[in-house]
């Protein structure tokens, strides 16, 4: 399972096992999610600025540093994650 979480300071990436999960009373959002065996990398955006051909817009743009987040083991049996933290989410499921 890949978990896409944002933080203040960056954007970090969980892998590990689902174990289990939870929805939010009254929704079909997620509470949290728990794993086991996780792992995090850190994907820090980098940001460029730069202007229009005519030089009075200024464009923002994001992207992903490959060279950023060498993928760290998280200590303990079993990592949660939050509902509201998770920006995207990738289950594969194995028999």
């Amino acid at each position: 399972m890949l978990a896409l979480v944002e933080t203040k300071e960056t954007t970090i990436l969980y892998t590990g096992l689902l174990k289990s999960y939870e929805l939010a009373d009254n929704s079909n959002e997620l509470a949290y999610i728990s794993l086991k065996g996780a792992f995090r990398r850190d994907l820090r955006k980098a940001q460029q600025v730069s202007k229009d051909l005519e030089g009075s817009k200024i464009i923002t743009s994001s992207s992903f540093h490959a060279e950023y987040g060498e993928t760290i083991n998280v200590p303990g049996d079993i990592f949660t994650i939050f509902g509201k933290e998770i920006i995207n989410i990738s289950v594969t499921y194995s028999n």
